[in-house]
């Protein structure tokens, strides 16, 4: 659904879907890339090179184009990401404040759209998905296993802290020529 700067599926992927997924990156830390945080982040993030999936998230990549085609309008790169992101959130290492996901100034290319994937298989509290949007807004159905949340990568957007459990995310970005 399509919802001012946002769009979001919910129920993308199945319980037994996300319970591979989350196999596939308990088991696959990638020796060659490696996460860039912004400032501030507490959040345990590993990197998993995208071969690792195999063909799992062909799904995933065809809906962020078709998202793109029919909302954003975006000028993409037809290639995908390196690797996802798999964020899990708990204990000390419970939140990520205010920032926004954007390429190194001079970049060849810029991050156009952030994709993120519940894939969390216990309950959590805390942790709400927050935008700036002029004022705070919670997204409450990224809070939803499987659900799939696709924005503009320029958005500022935080992780309230996790308070209880453990929220597990995948994330990555949709690269595309420099904004003009």
């Amino acid at each position: 659904m399509f919802l001012y700067d946002w769009y979001f599926v919910q129920d993308f992927y199945s319980d037994s879907e996300c319970d591979e997924l989350l196999d596939i990156c308990k088991n696959n830390k990638s020796r060659l890339l490696h996460d860039s945080p912004g400032p501030g982040k507490k959040v345990d993030t590993t990197v998993i090179e995208m071969e690792k999936f195999d063909n799992k998230l062909d799904r995933l990549f065809r809906m962020v184009h078709d998202i793109n085609k029919n909302f954003f309008g975006f000028d993409l790169f037809e290639a995908r990401p390196l690797g996802m992101n798999y964020n899990s959130y708990g204990g000390d290492l419970n939140e990520y404040p205010y920032h926004k996901d954007c390429n190194i100034p001079g970049s060849s290319c810029d991050s156009k759209l952030t994709v993120i994937l519940n894939i969390s298989k216990e309950s959590f509290e805390g942790g709400d998905f927050v935008m700036f949007l002029g004022y705070d807004k919670i997204i409450p159905e990224l809070n939803k296993r499987g659900s799939l949340f696709v924005f503009p990568s320029y958005t500022f957007h935080k992780v309230t802290p996790v308070t209880k459990g453990s929220r597990q995310t995948l994330s990555t970005w949709i690269q595309g020529p420099n904004f003009k």
